[in-house]
């Protein structure tokens, strides 16, 4: 059986036989820090987590992998497994005079998504909100990125806004140039 603390470790716990004695074991499946370094150690490792992420997203909005922009957000949650390999990430901004966090960009491996990680993540981003004393979380979700809804009001989050977008190219189409 699965348990997935605030404590920001994913443990798994069941009863095995040794020597013929049940016993109950925890094996950690992964973690969740945040960093705030615009070079963390494992910089290379996040990158390509993040070039995955974008390629992924692109087919679901049917964008450009390039408008997914977050390789510069220095403070960022990552959830790694017990190798140190990067499972998860939250790409994080702050908006000071709104007291607000914004989880700019979310993407868990698939391999192992449905499993806790971004429950974990979210639960260490909401410390650091606390702790910096910033009152609310919110993330931009594509309307149609059906599953990231679901999963984004299961773990309590309101819808609030629609979000209109224009390019700067089109301004000249509707007179605004």
């Amino acid at each position: 059986m699965k348990q997935c603390k605030s404590g920001y470790l994913c443990r798994r716990q069941r009863y095995s036989t040794i020597r013929g004695e049940n016993r109950l074991m925890t094996q950690i499946l992964y973690k969740c820090t945040i960093t705030n370094d615009q070079h963390p150690e494992n910089a290379g490792q996040l990158n390509a987590l993040k070039m995955q992420y974008a390629e992924e997203l692109a087919k679901i909005t049917g964008r450009e992998e390039e408008e997914f922009y977050c390789f510069k957000n220095p403070v960022n949650v990552t959830a790694t497994d017990q190798n140190g390999t990067i499972i998860g990430f939250i790409a994080v901004g702050m908006v000071e005079q709104e007291k607000r966090v914004y989880a700019c960009h979310v993407y868990v491996m698939p391999q192992v998504r449905n499993q806790g990680v971004y429950r974990t993540m979210l639960a260490r981003l909401v410390k650091f909100a606390e702790d910096i004393k910033y009152k609310s979380i919110t993330a931009g979700v594509f309307k149609n990125n059906k599953i990231s809804q679901k999963a984004h009001r299961a773990l309590g989050f309101v819808p609030f806004a629609n979000l209109y977008e224009l390019k700067v190219g089109d301004a000249d189409l509707h007179g605004l140039k």
